[in-house]
């Protein structure tokens, strides 16, 4: 009787390990899917927030925000430029 219990564990052990392998087979062709689907459809979500700040900006947040960029290039600029009397 002791051997019937070792066939049912091996078989019950056996069964597991299939359904293990079909699983992670099933989920690597879906993944493939989904990338492929990914790949198909490049979506910008930088560039939709960055139009949609635009279009609710005022104009005083637009000429606020052209201000700095330029205060932040001329920084740029001096940091950029050799020091006098440096060679």
């Amino acid at each position: 009787m002791s051997n019937a219990w070792y066939l049912i564990v091996i078989v019950g052990i056996l069964v597991a390990a299939v359904l293990l392998f079909r699983s992670r087979g099933n989920r690597r062709g879906m993944s493939a899917q989904n990338q492929s689907a990914r790949r198909e459809l490049p979506l910008d979500y930088v560039q939709d927030r960055e139009t949609s700040r635009l279009a609710h900006m005022s104009v005083e947040d637009r000429d606020w925000e052209q201000a700095s960029l330029q205060r932040n290039r001329d920084n740029e600029a001096l940091k950029a430029a050799p020091a006098p009397g440096v060679l």
